[in-house]
């Protein structure tokens, strides 16, 4: 177990009352950057999945928070459970009659709350806001959870080198408020010292998310898709996707 050492601790930040409707209504609202990546995400994770997870038994969705994830993915499995500590999160996602079974629950003190293993895991907008420790505790016990050709698919949703990680560097220089980011290089670290290895990564958000407010959500995707296809600017997406197995 990794001792709680103060209120900043990353597990406990939303579980403040109103958080999981703020999060689905504000943070991935209508008009808002966050939901016009999500939108290429999951085309994405839909492609993902059908062509790597072979098996489609278990599926866990670590830090479920409002079902965002397990909401489009649970009906193609035989089991679904979504795992999250905010009860705030949590309710909004039993909201949306989910077919999965949703656990109150923290991993890092009973790592075998989920049970067995999983042919598939999701784990989003965790790994980047994680602290050091909780980041590479979390990682360590969801490699061990998967299958032997189960696949880990997790983001980074501000990944540096890129233009929305340099706009929060200029927020770091000014306010009090710390922007956290990691490198490539950070996020292949801590997959390999979980025994596992990148099978392959997807950036989104070539284009900063400040332009999807003066350009409006649609001409912002559409430019944004094209930007994807070129190689060279795939290494400065904002929103970076790892798909990962364990090492053969």
């Amino acid at each position: 177990m990794i001792e709680k050492e103060n209120n900043e601790d990353y597990r406990y930040s939303h579980t403040q009352p109103g958080k999981g409707s703020f999060y689905d209504f504000k943070v991935y609202g209508q008009k808002s950057g966050h939901r016009s990546i999500w939108l290429m995400e999951r085309q994405y994770l839909t492609d993902v999945i059908s062509r790597l997870v072979v098996k489609k038994n278990k599926y866990l969705d670590f830090a479920c928070g409002t079902g965002r994830i397990i909401e489009i993915f649970a009906d193609g499995f035989n089991k679904a459970v979504g795992l999250d500590i905010s009860e705030p999160m949590l309710s909004m996602a039993k909201k949306k009659n989910i077919k999965a079974e949703l656990l109150l629950a923290d991993i890092t003190e009973n790592p075998d709350i989920a049970g067995g293993e999983f042919d598939l895991i999701t784990a989003f907008r965790f790994f980047l806001n994680a602290q050091q420790l909780l980041r590479y505790r979390v990682i360590d016990i969801l490699a061990e959870k998967l299958t032997k050709d189960g696949i880990l698919i997790f983001n980074i949703h501000n990944s540096k080198p890129s233009f929305l990680c340099l706009q929060n560097a200029f927020t770091n220089l000014f306010t009090q408020r710390k922007i956290p980011s990691l490198s490539r290089k950070q996020v292949t670290d801590l997959v390999k010292k979980a025994d596992l290895e990148i099978v392959e990564t997807r950036a989104f958000g070539i284009i900063p998310k400040a332009a999807h407010i003066i350009s409006g959500a649609r001409l912002w995707g559409r430019m944004d898709k094209t930007l994807q296809k070129v190689k060279l600017l795939q290494k400065i997406g904002s929103d970076v996707i790892y798909v990962c197995r364990k090492k053969r």
